[in-house]
């Protein structure tokens, strides 16, 4: 800890770089920049934005299957509409599904690009 009574000369600290004034040529790229993170930061949440209705429809979409699915196995064989060769369809999709997200899971760590160091 340094010492409170001792003084400091602060005639040997540099002054600090002068920066100058902007003229017409930096101000005006400076608003062409600033237009373009506002362009990019707009387009971030365009696309924010539509990932968001793409998984919304995507998960209505697969809760609608799952219904339909329960329902195939909970009602009786005469109030189904899908033949048995659509429900064995939906079966595998979620069977090959499960078994591609595991396998992803396990193995996505060894294809990802920061874990390889490139």
């Amino acid at each position: 800890m340094p010492n409170p009574n001792t003084s400091v000369d602060l005639s040997q600290i540099p002054d600090s770089p002068q920066i100058p004034l902007p003229g017409e040529k930096e101000k005006k790229e400076q608003e062409a920049l600033l237009k373009d993170m506002e362009r990019a930061n707009r387009m971030r949440g365009t696309v924010h934005w539509w990932k968001r209705c793409f998984f919304a429809i995507s998960f209505i979409f697969l809760i609608i299957i799952i219904i339909v699915r329960l329902w195939a196995l909970v009602t009786p064989a005469g109030w189904h509409w899908l033949t048995d060769e659509q429900t064995s369809k939906i079966d595998e999709f979620f069977v090959h599904g499960t078994i591609g997200a595991i396998i992803a899971g396990y193995l996505g760590k060894y294809f990802r690009k920061e874990k390889r160091g490139w």
